[in-house]
């Protein structure tokens, strides 16, 4: 049975490529992220729209500060309005654990990479280990899996550092 800590990014061009990989990984992997590359047209027309209706963007708290208080009042907010769950960077995760309303609520954590790995666009990684230790339920990874020359050979890698003792964190 795979382990459905580990999330794949499908952040291919095409649903066949999406396919192509999914086959690659066969019972190794048993979720998905479908990305945007997959999805068709009207993305950069709904990104200026969105840019445009700046009330809407305060209401959604989307203001400056720092980083971590931003993202501990949004998961905070998240939680007290009946979230199961947040998605948030492996470098906030213990942050968000360590709130008393994520007791017993998923952290999904994109952005992780295996040690060594091309950080590619992502600047706030860890590596697989350190993200469930921090608290993460969930990681997402994509490139480091879908570039390799052997998918199911990179995400079982992946897999095996999940069940390592560097990833055991703190209980929930």
């Amino acid at each position: 049975m795979a382990d459905d800590r580990l999330i794949v990014a499908m952040d291919v061009p095409h649903a066949v490529a999406g396919l192509e990989l999914a086959q690659q990984l066969g019972d190794s992997v048993s979720f998905y992220k479908i990305g945007l590359g997959m999805l068709t047209g009207g993305g950069l027309a709904l990104a200026n729209e969105l840019k445009q209706d700046r009330d809407d963007l305060d209401a959604c708290l989307i203001r400056n500060g720092e980083v971590s208080d931003l993202v501990q009042d949004r998961a905070s907010r998240a939680f007290a309005a009946g979230a199961d769950g947040v998605i948030a960077s492996p470098q906030e995760a213990a942050a968000i654990r360590a709130l008393p309303e994520a007791h017993d609520r998923l952290i999904v954590t994109p952005g992780v990479r295996p040690a060594g790995a091309d950080m590619g666009d992502q600047k706030r990684v860890a590596t697989p280990a350190n993200a469930i230790a921090d608290g993460a339920d969930h990681i997402v990874v994509g490139r480091p899996i879908w570039r390799a020359d052997q998918p199911r050979e990179a995400a079982q890698a992946i897999l095996s550092e999940l069940s390592s003792p560097q990833a055991h964190g703190p209980t929930r």
